[in-house]
């Protein structure tokens, strides 16, 4: 059975930024009170994204109050984060498909 995605993911349009915001939520609630860490290519395979757009939803979900950036990855390691689960409350209720930072001119 599948879970419904949390109420944060409900801020994107793009199905794959929700299923992201899904999987993070999931890997946390696995975690418990620890953090989890999510290569960009493994959540690009599960969510059918390349690892830049990958990147780039990631670092917007920190931005939006979603994710807590840990610890940052290198080489052969991945970047771990918390799901802090706050992130509605600061979208002011809109929908974006591309995140402000890939957007030209903005």
């Amino acid at each position: 059975m599948r879970r419904p995605a949390p109420v944060e993911a409900k801020q994107f349009r793009s199905e794959s930024a929700k299923e992201l915001v899904a999987i993070t939520y999931e890997l946390q609630r696995l975690a418990k009170r620890g953090t989890f860490f999510l290569d960009q290519a493994t959540a690009g395979d599960l969510v059918g994204l390349g690892q830049q757009q990958v990147s780039v939803w990631m670092k917007e979900f920190v931005a939006r109050g979603i994710l807590e950036r840990v610890s940052t990855g290198r080489p052969r390691h991945a970047c771990r984060y918390r799901f802090l689960g706050n992130g509605a409350a600061s979208v002011s209720g809109r929908s974006r498909d591309i995140p402000p930072s890939t957007r030209r001119g903005g």
